[in-house]
């Protein structure tokens, strides 16, 4: 019987196939768009949470003001070197190391910038601690070392044509950062975050003694390998606290683990999520709305038939049934047709991230639970919204309905 109701409510499918279409396109915009957002969604954190265990959950991070980049630079507060003698001390940390972030004017021929430079230590300890942590790569030309002056390793954009100056940049090329001459020696390669890829790095003596060292410096602490960072990080914290004489709940700084930034990014990115699929619900709504309005019309259209059908011996529970099994179907087609091209979706994304955007950390990952929980929520969103068309269907009465052609 159940196979039977089935076949009634897709052939009345099939002969209305425009009104059909039309009542899909709620549901399946809604589906293509959490479908795809959940895509692009997990496959950037798998990528970030890759990076993080790359770069290690050992690390622990010191920086003037709230912990961002615009907080650290306009922060009145800042660290010295005595902070990163005391850190260096902290029991379980196995080295500290600084680095300078400067807010200088970049110029090259007649065009300048405003632009972030960056004084990396290059002994071997300070540089593999802070590159670790910034995942920078050379693509061309080669690194900084130890004794360099005047020299800069600068991001991919400065390698393009109009991306940061009108002409691209080559190996050698002079550039300059607030009146002083820097030769540009290498290009890191592209990270996808345009603040990464307009960077400039120049050595930590060249940004403290040529620059000046008007800048926000950032202490990285390196945690030893049986130590437990959270527990450190608030030794450090207990630590400065102590030499500024202050309470707890009035730092001036931020002391945050590797642990504690990816904590952050995924309650960003989760509250991002969550306001997208509020509006996809929206649609889903209207999805849903669309469904009464094509079913009503339905019962309406169809009062001769069912009259016959009850005539001929059917009961309310069949003819609700065949009902819903209808309104249920064009949910599920409308989910199907929505995963299919959200998958789409989410495949363009990641192709134009990395054709375009030269975003190469971006893969795309299609969770089985996202998808069949789309299809099984647009099946009973289908079927919920045709509750009530069922109901009226189901209750008309067999000589009225035959009458009333």
């Amino acid at each position: 019987m159940v196979i039977e109701h089935l076949k009634i409510a897709l052939r009345n499918i099939k002969r209305r196939k425009l009104r059909t279409f039309l009542t899909l396109i709620g549901i399946l915009i809604g589906t293509m768009a959490v479908v795809a957002l959940f895509s692009v969604g997990d496959g950037v954190k798998a990528s970030i949470e890759e990076e993080f265990k790359e770069m290690g959950m050992d690390k622990i991070m010191i920086m003037p003001g709230s912990g961002n980049i615009m907080s650290m630079m306009t922060s009145t507060s800042s660290l010295d070197d005595e902070d990163v003698d005391i850190i260096s001390k902290v029991s379980g940390v196995e080295a500290a190391v600084k680095m300078l972030t400067l807010h200088e004017r970049v110029s090259v021929d007649s065009e300048s910038k405003i632009q972030f430079v960056s004084g990396i230590p290059q002994n071997e300890d300070g540089k593999e601690i802070i590159e670790s942590m910034q995942n920078f790569n050379i693509k061309e030309g080669k690194d900084l070392k130890e004794g360099d002056k005047r020299k800069a390793v600068v991001g991919c954009l400065y390698a393009k044509d109009d991306e940061i100056f009108s002409d691209k940049l080559n190996v050698r090329d002079k550039i300059m950062i607030s009146g002083k001459e820097f030769e540009v020696i290498g290009f890191l390669e592209c990270i996808g975050n345009p603040s990464d890829d307009s960077s400039i790095i120049v050595t930590l003596d060249s940004a403290e003694n040529i620059l000046g060292g008007e800048g926000a410096i950032t202490i990285i602490a390196q945690v030893g390998e049986s130590e437990d960072p959270e527990k450190v990080a608030d030794e450090i914290e207990r630590k400065l606290r102590k030499r500024r004489g202050i309470e707890k709940g009035q730092e001036d700084y931020s002391v945050q683990t590797s642990a504690d930034l990816l904590r952050t990014f995924n309650r960003t990115f989760s509250l991002i999520q969550a306001v997208i699929i509020g509006i996809a619900a929206i649609s889903l709504l209207v999805g849903g709305i669309g469904i009464i309005n094509t079913m009503y019309t339905a019962v309406l259209e169809r009062k001769s038939e069912i009259g016959i059908m009850k005539a001929t011996g059917a009961r309310n529970s069949d003819i609700t049934l065949i009902f819903l099994f209808e309104s249920g179907m064009l949910g599920l087609i409308g989910g199907l047709i929505g995963v299919g091209l959200g998958i789409a979706m989410g495949k363009l994304i990641e192709y134009l991230a990395v054709t375009l955007a030269s975003v190469d950390f971006l893969q795309v990952h299609f969770s089985p639970i996202v998808i069949i929980g789309m299809l099984v929520f647009s099946l009973g969103l289908g079927a919920l919204f045709g509750v009530w068309p069922a109901r009226i269907a189901a209750k008309m009465s067999a000589v009225d309905a035959i009458r009333k052609k």
